[in-house]
């Protein structure tokens, strides 16, 4: 596979893609829509401005029950 379908076939995977979910970073928790996620491996969200994060900068917040 090239770079480039992988990173599609990733995506095509992402878990809440195009979906609002609950982040948390150090003591900030807010709901952001997850929209991409770049070459690099940064997942791409969208709040009030656009984010981006690797691996282990955020959390997921779950509400009882997912």
């Amino acid at each position: 596979m090239l770079p480039q379908q992988i990173i599609e076939d990733y995506k095509n995977h992402l878990y809440k893609l195009n979906e609002t979910v609950r982040l948390k970073k150090g003591s900030r928790v807010f709901d952001a829509t997850i929209k991409n996620v770049t070459a690099l491996g940064e997942m791409i969200v969208q709040h009030a401005t656009e984010e981006r994060f690797m691996v282990g900068e955020v959390e997921w917040v779950l509400e009882k029950g997912n």
